[in-house]
């Protein structure tokens, strides 16, 4: 396993790559993207030890808008699938960006470094990143969480305990799109979930990890159930009439569109975008709208009404 990279530098000794990529990274966000808009920004800028917890699948860019916006260091730690490639690994080298793929070895290596950050006054930025169907990847990172935070306070003299932010996320892809925003949630304290006498330990424990996962899940930026379901109908529909027109050509074959419903996977990505990227549903839904309307206002389709008029 490769060495990691030093993160135990003060926040206000900042190295001289850091504030020459930083300032790069500044430059190119101004010119080709919209101004990225943090709410609750507050909560980030005063030093303090602080753990960032994202669940936004592009963690690259995430941790380079995040780098980009505060004055202070953020330690950022992302799964190695997203520092890959001579560009990135320079970026990386720079930023002190991390790769982290949440195994024990890398957890018990990373630890050390990671409470001297936040002894230092620190942050640390945790990222998810492309999550699996059955969120094992959020359950880690808010188990290292817990881990970090839980340890941080019982080795300070003075029982400082770090905040723990869950920061959500709405990125659109497209360069030129809507302003990317940023929402920095309450904080969560480990000592409220400390064991009380007579508690168990291990209960108590868990019951943090489950609380920073259900804190990731709760997207500030989500659609509603409402919307969700809409969403689900407006895709059913779309399928149906593409089938329709494909099975029109093959008379022999027996399948109806009108039976046709989303399956328990498509569901499943829907509800996991909803969580972690919700600006992808909303770029899918105004495709969706844009087709309808091109559809609708087609020759062919203007020609068909008039024969149905005619008719």
């Amino acid at each position: 396993m490769d060495s990691p990279i030093p993160i135990n530098v003060r926040s206000n000794d900042l190295p001289a790559a850091y504030r020459l990529m930083r300032a790069a990274a500044r430059l190119g966000l101004r010119l080709f993207y919209p101004p990225l808009r943090m709410l609750n920004r507050e909560r980030l800028d005063q030093p303090g030890p602080d753990i960032l917890l994202i669940a936004h699948p592009r963690s690259l860019s995430v941790a380079l808008l995040l780098i980009a916006t505060l004055d202070r260091r953020v330690h950022c730690l992302l799964p190695s699938g997203e520092v890959r490639g001579v560009l990135r690994k320079l970026a990386a080298w720079a930023l002190g960006i991390q790769a982290f793929d949440l195994t024990t070895e890398e957890q018990n290596a990373r630890l050390n470094p990671c409470l001297n950050v936040l002894a230092d006054q620190g942050a640390i930025a945790l990222f998810v990143g492309e999550e699996q169907q059955n969120g094992a990847r959020r359950a880690q990172v808010a188990d290292f969480a817990a881990r970090l935070a839980v340890e941080a306070m019982l080795r300070s003299s003075d029982q400082t305990q770090p905040s723990i932010y869950p920061v959500h996320c709405f990125l659109h892809t497209q360069r030129r799109g809507a302003e990317p925003l940023m929402f920095v949630d309450k904080p969560l304290q480990a000592q409220d979930f400390l064991p009380k006498v007579s508690e168990d330990v291990a209960e108590a424990s868990q019951h943090l990890v489950e609380v920073l996962q259900n804190a990731m899940e709760a997207n500030v930026f989500g659609l509603a159930v409402q919307e969700l379901e809409q969403f689900g109908r407006e895709l059913e529909d779309l399928s149906r009439e593409y089938l329709r027109q494909q099975w029109s050509r093959q008379p022999e074959w027996k399948q109806r569109p009108e039976d046709l419903k989303l399956s328990s996977l498509a569901r499943k990505w829907v509800d996991e975008r909803n969580h972690t990227d919700p600006a992808r549903l909303v770029e899918l839904r105004e495709s969706l709208a844009e087709y309808r309307e091109l559809q609708l206002f087609s020759p062919l389709s203007v020609m068909n009404e008039q024969l149905t008029d005619a008719n």
